[in-house]
């Protein structure tokens, strides 16, 4: 049995989390409507090391990006590169809040590795 004190740390770290996630889903709803408000609710994250995750250009990870859906290229420079970030993800102290959700350039290539 965890003694007092870890009890109220885990309750503690329990509720910052859950606090977390309710801004994470108010932030979703001001990227909608008012950008300069979404940016400055972000900002006031980051005071309380929460980073923000846009993951636009980057080559597509499943370790770190979450595939929400697909679009086509014929650049085969874009193959498998985050075409944009869905829902933004949210990391604090090293580990993923939300992961962000991503649609992906996909390319149809052909044997020799080109677009087609």
């Amino acid at each position: 049995m965890p003694a007092p004190a870890d009890r109220g740390a885990t309750a503690d770290s329990a509720a910052l989390t859950q606090l977390l996630n309710i801004c994470i889903d108010q932030a979703d709803r001001l990227r909608d409507q008012n950008e300069v408000l979404w940016r400055q609710f972000n900002s006031r994250l980051a005071l309380v090391d929460v980073e923000v995750i846009m993951a636009d250009g980057e080559p597509f990870n499943s370790d770190r990006h979450d595939a929400t859906g697909r679009e086509a290229t014929t650049d085969a420079s874009r193959h498998m590169t985050v075409a944009t970030t869905e829902l933004v993800g949210y990391r604090r102290n090293g580990r993923y809040l939300r992961r962000p959700k991503v649609v992906v350039y996909r390319a149809d290539l052909d044997q020799a590795g080109t677009a087609g």
